[in-house]
């Protein structure tokens, strides 16, 4: 029982600093793309905007598995009620 607890909490804080560098990355490619010198090289302006797309899509993916699990750790949590 509440060894999936103690495993699901620390698997959520996992997730969280794998958000939260990839938010930082985010941060970095936004900050490389508002560069003016950025918009005239259209080959790096490229591969900002596909690695932007990249880093938005495994935020979403880590976000939506971050849902589930505190879901998860809310029903073992009431089911100990």
């Amino acid at each position: 029982g509440n060894t999936s607890l103690k495993k699901l909490t620390k698997e959520l804080n996992t997730l969280e600093e794998k958000i939260e560098l990839l938010q930082a990355d985010k941060a970095r490619v936004e900050n490389e793309l508002g560069k003016s010198e950025v918009y005239s090289k259209f080959e790096v302006l490229a591969t900002h905007q596909a690695e932007l797309i990249k880093i938005k899509a495994q935020i979403e993916a880590l976000s939506d598995s971050w849902e589930k699990l505190v879901l998860e750790i809310d029903d073992l949590e009431q089911a100990k009620l």
